[in-house]
């Protein structure tokens, strides 16, 4: 009796071993720009458009500008429709800096940025004039879901 419950045991050691164990590859997918799909399509990324599948490029100080406003984004937790608006306008004050540094030429580049800003500065003026914290709730989820959209288009 004592040997079926010490290789039952055994076993059991094993197997739960060999599958705790296991090692999965991790897969890092490569966006197909081209496919690739969005929760929730919000009008201006039908307007907007790559560069030959890729990225456009964008200078470092757009790109700085943007991750800027993602971070006041992320770091905020408002709770009351005046937080709200405060929010709105922290995000206004450093998207008025980015856009007195930005880089303006005629390009497919800047035309595809343009789409992009215009979008975000729209978001931006409904956080300023929220009504109510499920409103304020909503239109932050939207401006986080547009900086993490920032990548499928620029580098």
């Amino acid at each position: 009796m004592k040997t079926t419950v010490i290789l039952a045991l055994l076993f059991s050691i094993f197997s739960t071993g060999c599958k705790d164990n296991r090692q999965t590859e991790k897969v890092n997918p490569t966006i197909d720009h081209e496919e690739a799909v969005h929760p929730e399509q919000v009008g201006w990324e039908d307007d907007i458009e790559l560069d030959n599948g890729k990225q456009w490029q964008v200078d470092r100080g757009t790109t700085e500008g943007v991750q800027g406003m993602s971070g006041i984004l992320k770091d905020s937790d408002p709770g009351t429709v005046e937080e709200y608006r405060e929010l709105g306008k922290r995000m206004e004050e450093e998207r008025n800096a980015l856009e007195n540094n930005r880089t303006r030429e005629e390009s497919p580049s800047n035309d595809n940025l343009n789409i992009y800003m215009d979008a975000l500065n729209e978001k931006i003026r409904e956080l300023q004039e929220v009504e109510s914290v499920e409103e304020g709730s909503r239109i932050k989820s939207e401006l986080e879901q547009h900086f993490y959209a920032w990548s499928n288009y620029f580098v």
